[in-house]
């Protein structure tokens, strides 16, 4: 998991991406934005450790290599 400040008036790293596989590196990263007023949640599919015709943010892609080195 990956906390960050989405936003530059925002602090305490509330946005978040997470990524979770199974054995064969298929799964999903989910992400979640915080702003003052919303929260909003995204989900990418992930299929042998690649994202599925979506392209990730740095954030996600640095949840996913996380996930992938099991740390």
């Amino acid at each position: 998991m990956v906390t960050y400040n989405a936003f530059d008036n925002v602090g305490n790293n509330m946005s978040f991406s997470i990524a979770v596989l199974d054995d064969n590196d298929d799964g999903m990263v989910m992400t979640g934005i915080y702003t003052r007023e919303n929260s909003y949640i995204y989900a990418k599919p992930i299929k042998k450790s690649q994202p599925v015709d979506k392209e990730l943010s740095t954030e996600e892609k640095e949840a996913l290599t996380k996930a992938l080195t099991r740390g």
